[in-house]
């Protein structure tokens, strides 16, 4: 009896749970629409908030380049950028914004100053966002920025001069020309420039997709002629720095990938061509060197 009774009730009971993804859709898209009717019947209200002045607001940018542009004008010295979380309390940062006139390309373009920093991840390495898409700016480039931007130093990127030209008749360029005031007149002048070096100033090889430097592999590129160019435009650089009373200084980009000795050899330059540099102490004090 007790047998036939487990039998009837195994073959009468046989749950079957179906999750119902049309309801839980439903579910989810009517609590999506009353979060934005809630947020826009509110959108108005009163609310407190920390303000704070953004570190680049201290710095006059104006007349200061940052990469190809030229900063020209402020064009809002109280610019505010509002940052209101869902859980937490708000936060508003007060910074200027600037236009900016590539010298390159004369391009014009408004940034805010909180965007003049240098940026870092694992896969493009360092890169700036606010940069002209007339030129490319490499990691090394941008890491050379960040070190002398912490050390005060006011420069040019990209920075050429009239008769020295290459094979095309473009102008050759430097990757930067430092600014400093000579005693005997108060306009900034560029009495240092510095040419930052990959391995295609030494060795025949091209750069992948990727930004690799490739020295083996078939890429239909005549390697050892663009290695002639490049090394006798270096020459021509050389030359015409010396004739011109201009300091150039190299530097070779097998210290790129140390962070630490990159900075030791810049700082090393300006103490030998004699800029004055700031050196930090804490995260928001400096002191001259």
């Amino acid at each position: 009896y007790y047998a036939e009774k487990r039998k009837i009730e195994e073959q009468s009971f046989k749950p079957n749970f179906q999750h119902d993804y049309e309801q839980e859709e439903a579910e989810r898209e009517a609590a999506r629409r009353k979060h934005e009717e809630y947020e826009e019947a509110h959108r108005y209200d009163p609310f407190t908030a920390n303000v704070k002045y953004d570190r680049s607001f201290r710095r006059d940018w104006i007349n200061q380049y940052w990469d190809t542009y030229l900063i020209t004008e402020c064009t809002d010295s109280q610019y505010l950028t509002l940052f209101k979380p869902i859980v937490g309390t708000p936060e508003i940062t007060i910074a200027k914004k600037y236009k900016c006139v590539c010298q390159l390309c004369g391009e014009e373009k408004e940034i805010v100053s909180t965007d003049f920093k240098i940026s870092f991840d694992s896969e493009r390495g360092y890169y700036l966002e606010p940069c002209c898409s007339c030129h490319p700016v490499s990691s090394f480039e941008a890491k050379v920025m960040e070190i002398l931007n912490d050390l005060g130093i006011t420069y040019i990127r990209e920075k050429s001069y009239e008769g020295l030209v290459g094979d095309s008749g473009r102008n050759l360029r430097f990757d930067f020309g430092l600014y400093r005031n000579k005693k005997e007149s108060s306009e900034p002048v560029i009495d240092l420039l510095i040419e930052l070096q990959g391995p295609h100033h030494y060795k025949e090889g091209y750069y992948d997709e990727y930004g690799d430097f490739v020295t083996d592999g078939e890429s239909g590129i005549n390697t050892q002629e663009r290695l002639e160019r490049q090394q006798r435009y270096d020459d021509n650089k050389r030359e015409f720095c010396l004739k011109h009373g201009i300091n150039l200084a190299c530097i070779k980009y097998t210290v790129a990938g140390d962070y630490d000795r990159l900075e030791k050899k810049l700082i090393e330059i300006l103490k030998n061509y004699g800029y004055n540099y700031y050196k930090r102490k804490s995260n928001e004090e400096w002191e001259e060197t």
